[in-house]
């Protein structure tokens, strides 16, 4: 309806069984609601669902990360640990910051950015890890990092109102 799906990601570093296992968790549950926010409903999300948007935001950043062929080994390993931490807890990473926000080609593109002032386009693969979705209907912006990026990160958006936070919950 409106939007297509891109090519798969097949990623050599994530075995099949975990990626099938990481689908299991997030991808396949969060389908439904995924599009039906792309198709542009206004939707009510439950504390759950919360937890799989998240989730699915979270994972597909990270193994979007992962196949990329620029990422640096360590980078890499930093990210696994993250998928593994999905794997076990069934959540996103600890801390890890998600915001949806919605997003219209009918609206005026800003040139403002997403991130807050003062903040690098990526952040140093040993302070955290940055990624930013955008799918038809809304946009998914995942940051992963030591406490004290998340916490500043969060202060620092409180009262951006163009996101809502969804996850810490």
């Amino acid at each position: 309806p409106g939007w297509e799906q891109g090519t798969r990601v097949r990623l050599k570093p994530i075995c099949e069984p975990c990626q099938r296992h990481l689908n299991e968790q997030f991808e396949i549950p969060a389908s439904p609601l995924l599009k039906a926010m792309m198709d542009g409903s206004a939707i009510s999300l439950t504390a759950r669902e919360l937890v799989l948007v998240a989730g699915w935001s979270a994972k597909t950043a990270l193994v979007l990360r992962l196949a990329d062929k620029d990422t640096e080994p360590y980078a890499a390993e930093v990210i696994r640990g993250y998928l593994g931490h999905m794997l076990k807890d069934a959540t996103p990473p600890p801390n890890t910051t998600i915001r949806l926000g919605y997003l219209s080609d009918s609206l005026h593109r800003s040139h403002e950015g997403f991130l807050p002032p003062g903040w690098p386009d990526a952040l140093d693969p040993h302070r955290g890890f940055f990624g930013l979705l955008a799918v038809p209907g809304f946009v998914c912006e995942t940051i992963v990092g030591p406490a004290p990026v998340i916490r500043g990160f969060i202060d620092a958006t409180k009262d951006d109102d163009r996101f809502v936070l969804i996850w810490p919950p």
